[in-house]
Order: structure tokens, then sequence, then C-alpha cells
């Protein structure tokens, strides 16, 4: 099953970004974001969790909720989120607080990779 994308309509305070490179500061916030998801193992918040998000920062990309949460893979997840991330530091004002939002969620709310043997 693929994953449909669908578009929220557009926030009032949305900010334009011009095309950036690696160097720009928008870039390097995501990823220094998706750095501390990797270095925590963190993939993508849990559903409650994802759902709060959306309702407050309105990344643009809605989450796969109840019809296809099940039919999507952890990868196709973790890439929607990423999007999302993305979607909020280059339109809009709201990438910092919901990266404060984020880091304030307990590890028990974000599903993450499993430690196989060292």
């Amino acid at each position: 099953m693929q994953l449909e994308i669908s578009h929220t309509p557009a926030h009032e305070h949305n900010i334009p970004y011009p095309e950036y490179s690696d160097r720009h500061p928008v870039a390097q916030a995501v990823d220094a974001f998706r750095a501390h998801m990797d270095s925590t193992g963190k993939i993508y918040p849990r559903p409650w969790c994802w759902r709060r998000f959306f309702v407050l920062f309105q990344p643009a990309h809605e989450p796969p909720w109840l019809s296809s949460w099940w039919s999507t893979s952890a990868e196709e997840k973790k890439a929607l989120f990423l999007a999302q991330l993305e979607y909020l530091a280059r339109h809009t004002d709201r990438f910092p607080a919901a990266c404060r939002f984020l880091h304030g969620l307990d590890n028990e709310n974000w599903l993450k990779r499993l430690k196989g043997p060292e």
C-alpha cells in the first residue's frame, strides 16, 4: 500500500524560504534534529504524540492514521516525519517550538531502533 501525503491548509505564519544549500541555517537546524534522532535511535513519535505534534504545529503532511498505520513501514513513517520537520523549518516560524516539543517527549513516546548485539 502506498502512503498518501496530503497537505493541510496554509498557516497564516508561513514564511517562504528560498532554496538553500547545506550551509543555510534552516538546513543545519533540520540536520541537527535528524542527527539527534539518529544518535538516540528515535524513528518517529508514537501515534498519540505524533497526532498532538500534527495538531499543534500543522506540518503540511498528515501522518498515517488508523486506516494506514499498520500497512505503512517504519521507514515510510520516518521519511514522512522528517518531511514534516523540513516543511516546518523551510516554510514556517514554528520549527523551534516544534523541536522544543519533540525534545520534551519522554523516550517511551518514541518508536526507537532496536539495539542489536554489539
